[in-house]
Formats: C-alpha cells, structure tokens, sequence
C-alpha cells in the first residue's frame, strides 16, 4: 500500500515527483519507481516522506481498507478536487480507524447516545432549534455555553481534531455499526472559528431539513444561523447591545468575542438576524473588518478548546498495559519521551 499512498498524499500537498525528490535530495525517477512499487525507501528516506507530506509513517504503511464504511455528508468548502477529497477521506479514515481500535481496548461503561433531530420548517426555526438541541444535551437555553468541546465529549460526540489542509474546516460523519457520531475539526483552525465550526457540525446532525425544499445553501444559512444562536443567547445580545443600534464599536464586539468564544464576524451575523443592526450596516461592518484585513486575521483573541477524550484514553489504556509506549505515542502523535515525561509511575 505504500506506493498508492505516497502518489495520493503527494499530490493532495501540491508536489510534483520531480519537487518532492528536490526536498528529499534524491532523483525523481526515485520517487517514480516508489509510487510504481518496484522501489521502497529506507527508514531514513521514509521518515522525511512522511515529515514533508505531514503524515506519519504509519499512514504511509497503513493498508487500506475498503469495507470500512464511512460517510461524510458535509463540507465546509465546496470547491475539492477529487484528488484532494480522496486524500481527505483518508485521512479521517485513519484518524477514525486508530480511535475505533483504541475504543474497542477500553472495556469500561461507556456513554450512550441517544438524541432525536430538530424538524426544521422555516427560516425562524434557529431560536426554536437552539432551544431543542440545548434542551437534549443538558444545557440552559439562556446562557453561554464555555466548554463546548469538553460538554459534548461528555455526552457521547467523538471529537477528533487533527491537523488537514487548508480547504478543509470540519465535518461530521458516522460509522456503520458505532453509534456514536464523529465530529472532525481541522487543528489549524484559530480560536475563534473552532468552536463556530463545531456547532456548525453539530447542528448538522441535530437539524432535519427533510419538511422544507432548501438548497443545500439556504441549509448551509440556517445552520449558521443555529451556530450563532447557539454560541450567542438572544436575552445576552439584547442586554449587552440594545434592541436597537445604528453603530457599534469595536471594543464592544471584542467584549463579546472574548467572554461567548465565537468570531467578530458570527456576532455580527447574529445581532443583524435578532434585528439589533440593519442590513446596511451589517454590510458596513464587513466591508470594514475587509478593509482592516479582520476578516481573515481577527483582533481580541482567546484560547482554543482541546479535545479531550482520545488523549484521556490513550493514557488510561497505556498506564493500564493495555497499549504499548510507542503506539500510545503514536496515536497521539507526540515522542515517546513526552509520554513518559507526563505518566506518574510509582
């Protein structure tokens, strides 16, 4: 497997045959014969294949297997070429593969999942949504949320957070026969669209569009509009904005940023779609945050929630002698030394 697994994550990163033998100091019709299979690189040549291509060796190795059913009904970006999606699908199906291996290790209770999905029938239905979702994972619907990550971890979501392209945000996807449901997030991800992209996600497996005849873009709209209103409560927003407003200042926004943990821009989405700021200034505000680059690099940041579930197992299964040193290491792709370092032996 080796050879069809270099050819697809070389070309997923952008490199030719003729670049990556640059990189690796060594002849192209080198990389060729690896990616026919009439050629395997030593250990030394494996290792830099495998930093360069920003995976690890093992999924160089990793044979693939192709009854292993998963489906990924959404993405964040539409526009992927086959070649990249086919990279991506594999590479959350080994990230899905190691957990399912770790999981079926673990021998003690685990959650049960069981929710029922949203019936959406209108454009209105965030609030309502919101409301039913919150109520279904134990939480209040009229107060922030400030642990997402580690709240729906506890109610049984699968949160695997990995470092993919840059084309890629999230998605969420199940396994036949696994009943809980996974939620992929890209690590690279700053602060402030991690969490938005998760509840985005979740509201994809909550929200059932089935009663209305939306595009796949007005259902990209509504559950960004739950995200919003999940992220930001409506009595919050009216307290600390006003009911009504013809201009905001920055430092208010960075304000709510800061304390509710979601994006300038998704606060601003939000208060235009509870009818504190006009449409026009909506656009006003963005053509701002355009013109001061804030778009794409936002001021007042905060810190980033970390999943925490696979790292907690991984360590109960190692300090149990259950999983060995190297593959604990592996599996949470850090040296063996920083499992050591961090395990209490007596």
């Amino acid at each position: 497997m080796f050879s069809k697994n270099l050819e697809l994550y070389r070309k997923a990163n952008g490199y030719s045959q003729r670049a990556l033998a640059q990189y690796l100091n060594i002849s192209h019709t080198t990389i060729s014969k690896f990616e026919k299979g009439d050629l395997f690189p030593n250990g030394e040549i494996l290792v830099k294949i495998a930093k360069i291509l920003n995976v690890k060796t093992y999924d160089l190795m990793k044979k693939y297997n192709d009854n292993f059913e998963i489906k990924i009904p959404y993405f964040r970006k539409k526009k992927i070429s086959e070649v990249k999606l086919e990279y991506l699908l594999k590479k959350i199906r080994l990230e899905i593969q190691d957990f399912l291996y770790l999981d079926n290790l673990d021998k003690r209770e685990k959650e049960i999942f069981n929710y029922t999905q949203y019936s959406w029938h209108n454009s209105s239905d965030y609030e309502a949504s919101v409301k039913f979702v919150k109520k279904q994972l134990s939480l209040h619907f009229e107060e922030p949320v400030y642990d997402l990550t580690y709240h729906l971890e506890n109610n049984g979501f699968v949160i695997l957070q990995s470092k993919y392209p840059n084309y890629f945000d999230g998605a969420i996807t199940y396994v036949e026969g696994y009943n809980n449901p996974f939620i992929i997030i890209n690590d690279l991800l700053p602060a402030d669209r991690h969490r938005f992209t998760i509840t985005h996600e979740l509201g994809h497996h909550f929200i059932n569009f089935d009663e209305v005849s939306y595009t796949e873009k007005e259902q990209e709209k509504s559950i960004n509009m739950f995200s919003s209103a999940f992220l930001l409560p409506d009595n919050d927003m009216k307290a600390i904005f006003g009911k009504k407003r013809t201009r905001i200042s920055l430092a208010e926004l960075g304000i709510v940023k800061k304390k509710y943990k979601t994006s300038l821009q998704s606060i601003v989405m939000r208060i235009h779609d509870l009818d504190i700021i006009s449409k026009d200034y909506k656009s006003d505000l963005f053509k701002y945050f355009s013109f001061r680059k804030i778009r794409t690099n936002e001021p007042y940041s905060f810190s980033k929630e970390e999943p925490t579930k696979k790292i907690s197992l991984v360590y109960y299964l190692y300090l149990s002698d259950i999983l060995s040193l190297n593959r604990a290491a592996e599996s949470l792709h850090i040296p063996v030394e920083e499992i050591q370092e961090s395990s209490i032996l007596t």
